[in-house]
């Protein structure tokens, strides 16, 4: 190449763009290729907006990941590699999902509570403590109770389903981090599993909130917000479902 022949003032930007739509997950990737003065190079393009780590103003979505030059003569060529969410790909959510079963124990031992004499907590109230009841034989009485299936015992097990989605995905704002621990639906949720206490007769504990909620998020700022940009942001969603109410 004859470094004293070019159109146009330098940095030039050349032709041969490549772009690169990734897999579910992964970044997109696009390259352009600038022309540049070699002594000046990374001022010039300084510039002109392209600085690593920068966002590329030409391709909305898109950072500078990295640059690489070859020298021309006093010019010099130099590669420039991109990665963002290009507009129109959506947000490459890779999702994990979770599906459990817990144990449950119901059918409680039938209980009272006793007064235990001159003891007082820091409150100055007497303490109370709960202890089985009885009977004149001196064993524990239990309550017989009955599950969704209808048949009466005095003590069960049973697995409770629960289920957990797991979300990766890019968004160039800055994650809410106030919304962990409230109720926040996953798009595209999966099925839940069915809800097993609508007949029971026992005591129910409720869940509040409840449905699906988001339990935990983790954030991670990839490219900051330079030249206007917004950022981008790597997060992570982990949202649990929890039905309204459940043994207690």
């Amino acid at each position: 190449m004859n470094e004293n022949i070019h159109h146009g003032a330098l940095p030039l930007l050349l032709e041969g763009q490549t772009v690169n739509d990734t897999d579910v997950g992964q970044l997109d990737t696009s390259s352009v290729q600038y022309l540049v003065n070699f002594s000046t190079w990374k001022a010039d393009l300084a510039a002109v907006g392209v600085t690593k780590g920068a966002a590329y103003a030409a391709e909305v979505g898109l950072w500078v990941k990295d640059m690489s030059r070859k020298r021309e003569g006093d010019n010099a060529l130099v590669d420039i590699a991109l990665e963002g969410v290009l507009a129109g790909n959506g947000d490459k959510r890779q999702r994990r999902i979770s599906a459990f079963g817990s144990v449950v124990s119901i059918g409680p031992i039938q209980d009272t509570q006793v007064i235990v004499e001159g003891q007082t907590d820091e409150a100055g109230d007497t303490v109370r403590r709960r202890v089985p009841k009885v009977n004149n034989l001196g064993e524990p009485v239990y309550v017989t109770i009955s599950v969704p299936g209808g048949a009466a015992a005095s003590r069960w097990n049973i697995n409770d389903a629960g289920i957990t989605v797991i979300d990766t995905y890019y968004t160039t704002a800055a994650p809410d981090m106030t919304e962990v621990s409230t109720a926040i639906t996953p798009p595209s949720a999966p099925d839940v599993p069915a809800y097993l206490w609508g007949s029971y007769g026992g005591d129910l504990r409720s869940n509040f909130p409840a449905g699906w909620v988001l339990s935990n998020r983790e954030p991670e700022q990839l490219y900051g917000a330079v030249l206007g940009g917004a950022g981008l942001w790597r997060v992570t969603d982990t949202t649990d479902y929890y039905f309204a109410a459940v043994p207690d």
